[in-house]
């Protein structure tokens, strides 16, 4: 039974719906990454994989971008350190390539 006065949406197609959330999003793909004129700092909360990938992501797509990254851990590299056995070879090259992330000077 409808309810007097109740509001019903109507059933959308799943491609509108996503058009119409991409308007609303602050971050709307249209828009630039950045302007020549303004420099962007950028804090990453996290310095697990995710972090390190999101950091190298942001040096590479401007020159001008800087990313400071907080960890609440007294050591960096999250899971990649403490969920898996470091002698993995895959390991080392993971360690070895946020390393070299970090050694970025705009990081």
């Amino acid at each position: 039974p409808e309810v007097k006065g109740a509001w019903r949406a109507r059933p959308m197609s799943r491609s509108l719906l996503a058009h119409q959330l991409a308007l609303r999003s602050p971050l709307a793909p249209h828009r630039a990454f950045c302007s020549a004129s303004r420099r962007w700092r950028v804090a990453v909360v996290g310095s697990g994989p995710s972090g390190f990938y999101a950091a190298d992501f942001l040096l590479k797509k401007d020159a001008s971008v800087t990313v400071s990254m907080f960890e609440r851990l007294p050591v960096p590299f999250g899971l990649v350190r403490y969920g898996v056995a470091p002698d993995h070879q895959e390991v080392k090259n993971v360690m070895e390539r946020f390393e070299f992330i970090a050694a970025d000077d705009r990081f």
